[in-house]
């Protein structure tokens, strides 16, 4: 994780589709969000794959911040991803980014 005012790059490691893994990711960007981080950034580099209680917990995850006037980002997403969000429309709700270099505050 690293981080730089009040946004931080949250490094997902391995695949979101298990129960204890989803819930940990939640738990960690939910403390971020009452810590008052107004910009989390998620980072996909190593997902392969997100299930629906994943896309659910981002979507709460969403409310939960744009109420402090935050937003969520996503990075490093591959092409499969990349079409998931696009077939959900959530490419519509959340920044996409390719590179670190690329976020915007």
């Amino acid at each position: 994780m690293e981080n730089s005012k009040k946004r931080i790059i949250y490094k997902v490691s391995g695949d979101l589709n298990s129960y204890e893994i989803i819930q940990n990711v939640y738990e960690d960007l939910k403390n971020y969000i009452q810590d008052d981080y107004t910009h989390l950034v998620i980072s996909f580099e190593q997902v392969n794959a997100i299930n629906s209680s994943a896309i659910g917990k981002i979507l709460f995850l969403n409310n939960l911040i744009s109420a402090k006037n935050g937003k969520i980002s996503f990075i490093h997403l591959n092409e499969n991803l990349k079409k998931l969000f696009k077939i959900l429309l959530i490419d519509k709700l959340f920044k996409i980014y390719e590179s670190e270099d690329e976020i915007e505050d």
